[in-house]
């Protein structure tokens, strides 16, 4: 499996060949995750226990050799690695497995410094080895744009909802939209809610875009019952990006958090029913979901 981290100033380092930095081989990049376990008991009319659980923080240890052909560039490389992983900086692992799957493991910091032994009587290469602690305890999908820029892997635009009183029945068209006669909402009428699937192992929270003009936007996933809404106007040409995962809410560098109101949406694993609605007529016509999903 091979191994390559960006930092959160964008910088980045891959351990392979290219880099002088072979990887060991090591079980110690997957370890088992631990999950602690508390309860207590409560005072009720029905009485009853409650239990909370979570995983531990999960470390990884990335180790292997310095494979340079002189002293100079082995010297570079281990000064280059040193330079690299710095403190007070974040950096998200990306793993690419023997079938080419690429997968991320986010904000991992580092909880043991970088250390390049020396060469030992019996070693041709010194060894290297450090250890970044992750906070999540799942692997992400991961994709790049064209330009090698870290983005979404899934992404599906929302279409405003608009009650439609023409033909009757239950049908499917060729751009992914279901149509029910009664809805969910006007008995009698035609209701616009596009179906996704969610390839993921866990629930996803998804980061949702409105570019504006967009009055009092709402997103709701009618299979998981859950709702969210910004009160205001987003004017045109301006974005609200809303990260259900995270829980922040941006209008460019504004933070418009105490604007939203409802739950933080959720995707379910499966399929979902989607309805995005705004008050005014003239608003823009969709809105955008973007998703990495868990597949380990």
């Amino acid at each position: 499996m091979r191994v390559r981290f960006i930092r959160d100033d964008g910088e980045r380092l891959a351990i392979n060949g290219a880099s002088g930095l072979v990887s060991q081989a090591t079980d110690d990049w997957m370890p088992a995750k631990t999950l602690r376990t508390s309860s207590f008991n409560y005072a009720d009319a029905d009485g009853g226990q409650m239990v909370k659980q979570h995983y531990d923080p999960w470390p990884i240890t990335f180790s292997g050799y310095i494979v340079r052909p002189t002293t100079a560039t082995t010297t570079a490389t281990r000064n280059e690695l040193l330079r690299y992983f710095t403190t007070n900086h974040y950096f998200t692992a990306i793993f690419t497995d023997c079938d080419g799957v690429e997968m991320s493991a986010p904000s991992g910091w580092i909880s043991s410094a970088p250390e390049v032994t020396l060469r030992g009587k019996q070693e041709r290469h010194p060894k290297f080895s450090l250890e970044l602690t992750f906070g999540d305890p799942y692997l992400y999908e991961y994709a790049e744009d064209k330009d090698g820029n870290p983005t979404y892997a899934n992404s599906i635009e929302v279409p405003k909802f608009e009650q439609k009183a023409t033909a009757v029945g239950y049908m499917y068209s060729g751009a992914g939209y279901i149509y029910y006669t009664g809805g969910y909402e006007y008995t009698g009428k035609i209701n616009q809610v596009p179906t996704i699937n969610v390839n993921s192992t866990q629930p996803v929270a998804p980061i949702w875009t409105v570019t504006g003009q967009a009055t009092n936007p709402t997103i709701t996933n009618l299979t998981t019952n859950t709702s969210m809404s910004y009160n205001g106007t987003i004017a045109s040409g301006q974005t609200l990006v809303v990260d259900c995962l995270n829980q922040t809410a941006m209008i460019g560098t504004a933070d418009v958090s105490r604007f939203l109101s409802g739950d933080w949406l959720t995707l379910a694993v499966g399929s979902n029913k989607l309805r995005y609605e705004t008050t005014s007529q003239s608003d823009t016509k969709n809105s955008k979901l973007s998703w990495n999903g868990v597949i380990w």
